[in-house]
This record gives C-alpha cells, sequence and structure tokens, in this order.
C-alpha cells in the first residue's frame, strides 16, 4: 500500500502536474499520458524465473517448474531473482536518460511506482532495499546516485517495501559497458565491489532487493550478488526499471 500523504494533492489541484514523458498537462501526478503509455512495453510473465527476460508468449510451454532462459540455464547467476518493469525503449529510454544525464529526478515517483509494480512479489521476507553503488568519482560528478534515488523513493513512498540501505561500495572506477558483449560485460565489472565488514553481521541470513535504473546483460548484478553473498546474504533479489532487449 502507498503511504499518502494529502498535501501532493492539494499542490495538484492548484498547480497542474506534467506528463513525465513529454511533459504535457496531466491532471494525475507521476503518471504518463496516453500516448507515452502506447510506447512503454511492460514486462509481463511468462519471463525467466531467475533474470526475468520475458519469453516469447508463442514459444511452446516448458515442463520446467521454474522455467529459465538459455542464459540462466547455461551460467547460473549469483542473485537469486530479478524483475523489471519495461522493456528499454520509447518513452522508458528517454526518460531514463534524463534521470540519470539531465537531473531530472522528479521522475522517481513515477519509477518508484513502476519497481513498485514489477517487484511487489520481492518484498514479502526482504530485509532491505539494497542501490547499486556508483564509483566515487562519477557520483562526484553527477551529485546524485541515481539507483539510490530509486530506493529510497521506493522505500518511503510503499509501506510493503523495505527499508532503504546503502550496503556496497564500488572500489574502482569500470570502463563503459555499453559496447562491450556479454562476457566483456562480466570481465570488465569482475572485482569492482565489496561490502565493508562492519556491515557483514547486519547481513547474515539476510534477503536483499539490489536496485538499479537499467539491467543490459545482468553482469553488474550478478557481481553486487556475489558480495552480498560473500558477506553472509542468504539471497539476493533484484528490481530494476527496465531491461534492454538481449542480443543474439
Amino acid at each position: 500500500m502507498m503511504k499518502m500523504n494529502p498535501f501532493p494533492l492539494l499542490i495538484n489541484w492548484l498547480i497542474p502536474s506534467n506528463c513525465p514523458g513529454c511533459r504535457a498537462s496531466s491532471c494525475h501526478p507521476h503518471e504518463l499520458c496516453a500516448d507515452c503509455w502506447k510506447g512503454v512495453d511492460l514486462i509481463t510473465d511468462p519471463c525467466c524465473h531467475l533474470c526475468g527476460y520475458p519469453f516469447d508468449a508463442s514459444a511452446p510451454e516448458t515442463t520446467m517448474a521454474t522455467p529459465l532462459c538459455d542464459r540462466c540455464y547455461d551460467r547460473r547467476p549469483h542473485y537469486d531473482q530479478v524483475r523489471s518493469a519495461a522493456q528499454y525503449g520509447g518513452a522508458i529510454k528517454r526518460m531514463i536518460l534524463q534521470f540519470k544525464h539531465v537531473d531530472a529526478t522528479e521522475l522517481a515517483p513515477f519509477f518508484a511506482r513502476l519497481l513498485y509494480g514489477a517487484g511487489v512479489d520481492l518484498f514479502p521476507s526482504a530485509d532491505y532495499l539494497v542501490p547499486v553503488p556508483l564509483h566515487w568519482t562519477r557520483l562526484m560528478g553527477r551529485l546524485y546516485n541515481q539507483a539510490s534515488t530509486l530506493a529510497q523513493c521506493l522505500s518511503n513512498r510503499y509501506d510493503e517495501a523495505p527499508p532503504f540501505a546503502s550496503l556496497i561500495r564500488r572500489m574502482r572506477k569500470t570502463q563503459s559497458q555499453g559496447r562491450k558483449n556479454h562476457q566483456e560485460r562480466h570481465d570488465n565489472i569482475k572485482g569492482a565491489f565489496y561490502v565493508p565488514k562492519k556491515y557483514h553481521s547486519m547481513l547474515k541470513d539476510k534477503v536483499v532487493i539490489l536496485v538499479d535504473d537499467v539491467m543490459t546483460s545482468g553482469a553488474t548484478l550478478d557481481e553486487c550478488a556475489l558480495v552480498l553473498k560473500q558477506a553472509g546474504c542468504r539471497e539476493v533479489r533484484a528490481l530494476t526499471i527496465a531491461r534492454v532487449p538481449l542480443k543474439n
């Protein structure tokens, strides 16, 4: 259930909202207009049990109790379950780029709503929402970590969401993952994260939900899940706004 505050409703009545996607006038705060919603491809079942990648609805049904995509079947990730709200494209891609690079932090409540819809089944028994960290040099340049903003907004707005906790550190600056293939992404991010020892006792046997904006190959989430489990976590789930379609 969303934590209700009547003050924003009054403000919205006095000062009408804008669509987060195209900035057209809107009657509802943090809600896309009908035209922008047409460009959003929400991810629904059927999908891979582990990484959440959507299966082709026309594909034959599997007999597996927990169906896996080919990549997860060939190489089991360290995370236990990932869910993403939408495919990375259209209005979602445009808004994420604004959120990350144009200081459009006002989009956080809309993204938190998407994350809630995609991740509500991950919340039961979870102990913490943990953002994927930025290296300090990128944090200094951007002045905020978009994953932390998302995790804090999600935790603050929804009763079911676990508390926010920044528990992972990035020990080295990695190259951009943009033009790397699947294996190169895993090699690039390997050893980039750690969990400070002072947090190990609070993570023992706990269930953590990682939060990030976009999942591409899953290499970053996988490496974060590894260090969390090495620190004592029993289970690591993950939640992202969007998922980039896999390349063949």
